[in-house]
Parts: structure tokens; sequence; C-alpha cells
């Protein structure tokens, strides 16, 4: 009987199916792995961002409280009386009377928010426009409102910016390129520079200024080098640097946000002296508001309640600097119904009357979506100055953002907000 020897059986390869199989199967694992990743990334820059804002914060309060320990006695005085020079101004050209503005208890109030703004600047304008005093400076109370050196035409750059940014930046930039830094050479090159600046970037550039580059009132100084690369850039290429997002973007600073908390407050906020219970009188924060304003600021006071028949007061009707409201007390006069007071305590000078603010740094998110309009934006019907929300226009009535603004304000981190852990 004769064996027959068996043939090793070759090996069957994978049917065309079974690759696509695993095609299809090895996709699907890369796209969760990216989203992963992509999910693992974007949370790390949320979080580094939180952090930046955060320690922006923190040298902000810190200045801020020296701002305030510094604001008194004689300095506090020199203010009073440069205000009362204003309001006498005012009143002779809106009457054509001379006028000895009498002494009223709002005026400190005034002294300090200008000193405010000029010290904590949002807009180029708060270092241009008169009366920006800076009295902390003896020897200069009334600023050049342009920077001065031959061959420069920089409108709009205000002399601080120029001398304590803008040309040292400049001369850096002609020394690493090899050039001679002369005095025309410097101040063409911030010419150059200044061409580039984009108004989107201001309010970071501005606040920037403020914190590491202006006065401390005694406080610690805060160096540049406090902050990382990812946190100081200039995005715009005009030769001052801005605080920045994880993502890249500049952040934006809002000094009193009012009409984020009350969006469709009387425009012009003005008191009707023929109706003691005009547009001002009566005006109400509704639930919608209470709701878009918590989007961005942390812990608002709920909404007065009633008891025994008598409602509580609204505290976001409340100016933190004037809780008894003297500055509505002195346009509601009627002895200055004809006297201009209302060009000059205004929400493009100040903000909203009688209004809760606190200062707020926001970073538009992962979508660079801000939700608001840029901090320097005032065309009629928008103050955006004061953090009004996107696509509202008060000429045309509408006072209220839409759902998409309302998304678009969601993933914005804040100092103020729940999403950077603010207070």
């Amino acid at each position: 009987m004769s064996s027959q020897s068996a043939k090793p059986r070759s090996p069957q390869g994978f049917t065309l199916l079974e690759l696509l199989i695993a095609m299809v199967i090895i996709a699907i694992l890369m796209s969760l792995t990216l989203l992963v990743m992509n999910g693992l990334t974007d949370q790390a820059l949320r979080e580094a961002t939180k952090a930046t804002v955060q320690k922006i914060n923190g040298l902000l309060q810190q200045r801020m409280q020296s701002f305030d320990r510094a604001f008194k006695h004689k300095r506090r005085e020199k203010a009073i009386q440069l205000v009362y020079n204003e309001l006498d101004l005012i009143i002779q050209t809106a009457t054509g009377r001379l006028s000895s503005f009498e002494r009223k208890p709002a005026i400190p109030i005034l002294a300090r928010k200008l000193e405010f703004r000029f010290q904590f600047p949002q807009r180029v304008q708060d270092r241009l426009n008169a009366p920006d005093f800076n009295i902390f400076d003896e020897e200069r109370v009334w600023r050049d409102p342009e920077p001065v050196g031959p061959d420069l035409n920089v409108p709009g750059l205000p002399t601080s910016l120029y001398e304590t940014i803008a040309f040292p930046v400049a001369r850096t930039q002609l020394i690493s390129e090899g050039q001679t830094p002369s005095l025309a050479a410097v101040n063409t090159r911030v010419t150059t520079n200044w061409a580039n600046h984009n108004r989107n970037t201001e309010s970071a550039e501005l606040l920037y200024f403020a914190l590491v580059r202006s006065e401390n009132f005694g406080a610690s100084t805060a160096g540049a080098d406090e902050f990382s690369a990812s946190e100081i850039a200039d995005t715009d290429n005009d030769g001052l640097p801005e605080f920045v997002d994880a993502w890249g973007n500049p952040l934006r600073f809002y000094r009193w946000p009012t009409r984020l908390v009350d969006h469709d407050a009387p425009v012009p906020f003005a008191p009707d002296f023929s109706n003691q219970n005009d547009d001002t009188d009566t005006r109400v924060v509704t639930a919608n508001e209470r709701r878009v304003a918590g989007i961005l600021l942390k812990g608002l006071p709920p909404a007065p309640a009633t008891f025994g028949g008598v409602q509580q007061r609204e505290f976001l009707l409340m100016d933190p600097d004037d809780p008894i409201g003297l500055l509505y007390t002195l346009l509601e006069d009627p002895r200055h119904i004809d006297m201009g007071l209302q060009d000059f305590i205004n929400e493009d000078t100040f903000h909203t009357i009688d209004t809760y603010h606190t200062p707020l740094i926001v970073s538009a998110g992962v979508d660079a979506t801000l939700g608001l309009y840029e901090p320097w934006r005032t065309e009629p019907g928008i103050l955006g100055i004061l953090a009004q929300p996107d696509g509202t226009n008060f000429q045309t009535g509408n006072s209220f953002p839409t759902q998409t603004v309302e998304e678009a304000m969601l993933d914005n981190i804040t100092n103020r907000n729940r999403r950077a852990g603010g207070r």
C-alpha cells in the first residue's frame, strides 16, 4: 500500500471585505484619538488662559488698592479743584455766564473717576481727552496730547505710551537690525510701527501699560519678566505689547462694564426734569439681563425681594463708587438744567450712572468670538466701552443680545466668571 504525501496548504489572504472592515476600524480609532487629543489640547489652553487672566487680575486688584491709598490729602484736593475748574468752564460755555460752581459732595467722586480713567485706560482717548490730568505727577499736571520729537507724526499715540514703550521698543528694533538708533531714525520707526495699530488690541495694550509700565502708587512693581512669552505679544506689530490668551488672541479690558449689567438703560442717560418718575428713575434689571451678565460676572446679587410691603434695593443699580447716588442727584437738580453738566457726566466720559461695575478682563475663548462690542467702539447706538452685547443698537431699540451672541459668550474666560474661577 503506497502512501501519498500531503501537500502543505497555502495560507489564504484577507478578503476585500475584511480589509475594508479593518480600515474602517482603524479610521474610527484614529478619529477618536484625534478628538481626545484635541479635547486635551483645548482644555490645556483653557487652563493656561485662566491662569493668565487671574495673574493679571491679581496685579490689577493690587494696583487699584494702591491707587485708592494714594488718592487722598493734597493729591485728592488738587484733583477736586481741577474738576471744579472744568465744570466752571462747561457751565460758562453752555450758559454764557461766569460761574463759580458751588461745592457739591459729588465732585470728589467725579475727581476720583477721572483720575481712575487716566490711570487705568481702556482707549487711547483716556490718555488724551481733557481734562486728562495726572495728580500723581507734581511737575506735569496737564499732559501734552501728542508725543514730541523731530520727524514724528503719530496722531493718537499718547505721550506716556510713546515715552515708556513705543520709543524704547523702536530703538531696540533698530539696534537688533544693526542700524544706528538716532532720534530721527527711532521716531521714523515709531511712526511705521503705529501705522499697524489695530484698535481691537488697544485695551490689552493699555492694560499692559497700566500694570507694567505706568505709575504703581507705592505697590510692588510688576515687571514684564513675570509673564511668559505666551502671555505677552505684539499681534499687530505696532510696537506696543499686549496681554494675550493661550490661543494667541488679545485679551479685552472693560473698566466700567455697566451696559453688560443693564442692557436697556435710557439713552442718553439724562433725568427728565418735567417728570419725577422718568425712565432713569424707574429702571429695573430684568431676569434675562441678570442671566446674561452672569455669564461673564459670577456671583451677582439676586433680584430684590419684598418684605413687609417694602422692596429691597436693587444692588445692580448702585455705583460702587457712589452708593447713595450723588452723581444722579447732581444731574437731577433743576438748578443745573441749562448748565450743560450732561456734556461732562455721561456714558462716554464715565459710565451708566447708578449702575454696578467692576473691571472685566476677557478672553474670547476657543472660538475667538467675543459676544461684546470691542472696548473702543462708540458709534451711534453703540457703547462698546461699557461692554455692550454685540449686535445690539440703542437707536434701533434693539438692546438685548440674540441667542447666537449669548452662545458666543459662553466659552469666554474672564476674571469674574465661573469658567475662570472668578469671585
